[in-house]
Parts: C-alpha cells; sequence; structure tokens
C-alpha cells in the first residue's frame, strides 16, 4: 500500500512538474517576444515596412486614426493606396505575389488590413476570385520617403515615431544629375504603433497619423506639373497630341459643352473624387450620357465602341486635374454604343473671364432645364480653369467650380406663362 502510495504521488509531482515546465516555457517565451519588442524599439529599428506604410498614410491624411477604418471610403482608399498600387509594397504583398501567382484573396486582403490597423471588418468589394496584383495601377501619391525618424518605447507595447517626410504629393518630383528624386515638399509626422505580433507589418499596427508644418522647398510651372503626371500616369498607353494654345483665351466647343454637363448634373467637389459615388456618376454623366459628349470621346467611338479603364481614368483626370483609380472597372466593359439617357439639359448663355497666372477664372450665365418639368432655372457659374496641356478638354483641366442660382422663380414663371398660353 505505501509503496503505491508513493508512486501515485510520484507520478503527481511528474504531471506538476511537467506543467510548471509548459508554464515556465510559455512564459519565458512571452517573456522573450515582450523584450524582443522592447528590444527593436529601444534599437530604432522599425523597419522599411512599418516606415512605408506611414508614408503611404501620410501622403493621404493629414492626421489619421482608426476611426478611419469606419467610413464609407476606407475600403476602397486601402485597396487601391495598399494593395493595388504599383509604386508601393511590402514583404508580405511580395510573398503572396510570388507564391500564389500574384492572387491576393480576400481572406489575405482582410488579414493585411487588420494587420495595418488592429480592426477587422470585411472587404466585400472584392470578389471570390480575389485581386489580380498584376493588374496594380501605378498611384503617384506613393512619391516619397522618410528621411528622419526618432523612435520613443512607450507603456505595454506602445511606440511613437517623430520625423520628416519628404515628398510630391502632386505627383511631381525633381530628379538630380544621377536621376534620384527631389521632393518638392516635406513636412514633420508623428506616429503612434502598438506591438502586434499578429502583424506582418513586422509586428506592428498603426494607431494614428499626423503630418503637420508643411513646407514647399521646390516649385515648378503648373504644365511642366501635368507633363510629368500624364507621362507617369498614361505614357505609352493613352495618345494625344500636347495642346496648343492659341494667343487669347476663348470658349471651345469641348469646354462650353463641359461646364454645361456639370451644371446639368451637379457640382464639382474635389472632396469626393475617391468616392464611389462620384465614379459612378462620372460614368453615367460624362461617357454613357446620349445627350454629352466631345471630341476625345467621338475619337474612342469611331475607333471601336468600347473605353477601356486607362481611358476613363485619363479623361477623368482631364476633367478635374486629379488622378482617380477605377480599379472596380478593371474586369468591366463600357460599350459606348449603349448610352444612358440624358434627361436634363444646359446651355451656356454668357461669359466673361480673367486671367489670373497659370488659371482662367470664368463668370457665367447658364440655364438648366429637365424636360419632364416645364421650367428653366438660370445660375450664375464660376469656374477656375487650369492649364493643362495634356487635358482633352482643349488644355484646361476644372480645378474649382461653384454655382449660384440666380433666378429662384423662373421655373414657376415659365410654367404659368405656358398655362396661360394654353387656355388662351
Amino acid at each position: 500500500m505505501k509503496k503505491r502510495t508513493l508512486v501515485i504521488i510520484g507520478i503527481i509531482f511528474i504531471i506538476v512538474g511537467a506543467g510548471l515546465s509548459v508554464f515556465y516555457i510559455r512564459l519565458m517565451q512571452e517573456e522573450s517576444d515582450r523584450i524582443t519588442a522592447r528590444e527593436r524599439i529601444n534599437n530604432e529599428d522599425i523597419d522599411a515596412d512599418v516606415l512605408n506604410a506611414i508614408l503611404q498614410l501620410a501622403l493621404s491624411y493629414d492626421t489619421f486614426d482608426v476611426g478611419e477604418v469606419y467610413q464609407e471610403y476606407w475600403e476602397e482608399y486601402f485597396i487601391s493606396h495598399f494593395l493595388m498600387n504599383s509604386r508601393y509594397s511590402f514583404r508580405y504583398l511580395d510573398e503572396i505575389r510570388k507564391e500564389k501567382g500574384g492572387v491576393l484573396s480576400r481572406e489575405d486582403a482582410q488579414y493585411i488590413q487588420e494587420s495595418l490597423t488592429g480592426i477587422k471588418i470585411d472587404l466585400n468589394s472584392i470578389s471570390n476570385e480575389g485581386l489580380d496584383l498584376d493588374a496594380a495601377s501605378s498611384f503617384y501619391t506613393a512619391g516619397g520617403e522618410i528621411t528622419l525618424c526618432n523612435v520613443t518605447e512607450g507603456e505595454s507595447g506602445a511606440c511613437y515615431i517623430t520625423g520628416e517626410i519628404a515628398y510630391g504629393c502632386d505627383g511631381v518630383h525633381f530628379e538630380d544629375k544621377d536621376g534620384n528624386p527631389i521632393y518638392a515638399k516635406k513636412a514633420k509626422v508623428e506616429a503612434a504603433l502598438r506591438w502586434n505580433p499578429e502583424s506582418c507589418f513586422n509586428g506592428f499596427t498603426i494607431e494614428s497619423v499626423r503630418v503637420y508644418d508643411k513646407e514647399t522647398v521646390l516649385t515648378e510651372s503648373v504644365e511642366h506639373k501635368y507633363e510629368r503626371e500624364f507621362d507617369n500616369l498614361f505614357g505609352g498607353e493613352v495618345e494625344v497630341l500636347e495642346y496648343s494654345y492659341p494667343e487669347e483665351f476663348y470658349m471651345t466647343k469641348n469646354l462650353k459643352r463641359l461646364i454645361e454637363n456639370v451644371v446639368a448634373h451637379g457640382t464639382l467637389d474635389s472632396d469626393e473624387y475617391t468616392s464611389q459615388r462620384w465614379k459612378e456618376q462620372f460614368v453615367q454623366s460624362y461617357l454613357l450620357n446620349s445627350g454629352y459628349t466631345f471630341d476625345y470621346l467621338d475619337s474612342i467611338r469611331e475607333a471601336g465602341r468600347f473605353i477601356s479603364i486607362r481611358q476613363i481614368e485619363y479623361i477623368q483626370w482631364s476633367m478635374t486635374g486629379e488622378y482617380v483609380y477605377f480599379w472596380d472597372y478593371a474586369e468591366k466593359t463600357l460599350d459606348l454604343a449603349k448610352p444612358v439617357v440624358g434627361n436634363v439639359d444646359a446651355e451656356l448663355l454668357e461669359y466673361d473671364f480673367e486671367k489670373k497666372d497659370s488659371t482662367i477664372v470664368i463668370t457665367a450665365m447658364v440655364e438648366r432645364s429637365v424636360p419632364s418639368y416645364m421650367g428653366k432655372t438660370r445660375y450664375q457659374v464660376n469656374v477656375e480653369l487650369e492649364k493643362n496641356p495634356y487635358s482633352c478638354f482643349d488644355g484646361y483641366s476644372i480645378v474649382d467650380f461653384s454655382e449660384q442660382e440666380v433666378t429662384p422663380d423662373v421655373a414657376i414663371d415659365n410654367a404659368y406663362q405656358r398655362l396661360l398660353e394654353a387656355l388662351l
């Protein structure tokens, strides 16, 4: 009996000892992970994947925090800037490109997003087939680098980065004699990170980024800026000639139609250009509108009835001066032979203009009408055009647009007049 008791006690000691050993090993491993993270921070060993992710956010936001993840536009922004951006990558994305034939699954994309922000969301716009990384487009806003970087350790795996960035947010940068970039702007940047061993960004999640004290160190002409943008964005894919400006400005047919169509289908808001709503409105109102056309669109129809994603992006860039990536139209075919019937008309009645450096400021009177509605409404429209030698709208892009209704009762007056005429 005593022997059996001793054996049982011995077995219990062995089990308890093994359990304690496992616990001790795990504890030491967690401590090792914690120390590794702390040593990484202390040694300012934030790697290129982390710095470049901070840079991507800094080039798009003056102030970023993880609350942006819940905004409607975040999914599109994340996909276009972090996954489908041919000028930006990181180790995990490179491994996907190499090992999985360049196809990024929805699950992998969601993991990358969670790694970046620490928040798990569904990326429902990605189909079951995933994203074709080989179809990534050039995003010129990725031009820049972090030139100074200081790392301070916080508590519980937090760390803080302060530094400076040099960049060309408008897609324009200069080069030295060896072809190295010299960026036109610089700013100070702060970022708050948190240690996240599950993150593919070298074990860190970005909680916030702040950009301040922006400064322009180099300038160039507006025309030169657009020339560089055109070469970077569309060179070799879109064939257009540089516009030859007349000695004096005049309202060309393409410009007149463009201003009329903007009034007919709603004003322009540069803050909305990256939204899905704007892209759909642009396609429906400016490309597939049976009541609107312009010379470049006519030339596409004559060459063949379909329009490519690069042509869509080029026309939008020509119109607004800002590049928008229409990645969700990459797999779609737009047939110009199947337009949408326009139900709003507008006519530019008169205009005046003023030259201001590289811009033309137009003040115009435009009359807007809806065929199914008897009235017409007039608007005073202010349009600022910037010289863009590669714009398909006769060498100009709209950089500012506003309108004000100046005859609010004209619709009622017209309806009353038509009724009176019918009775007589």
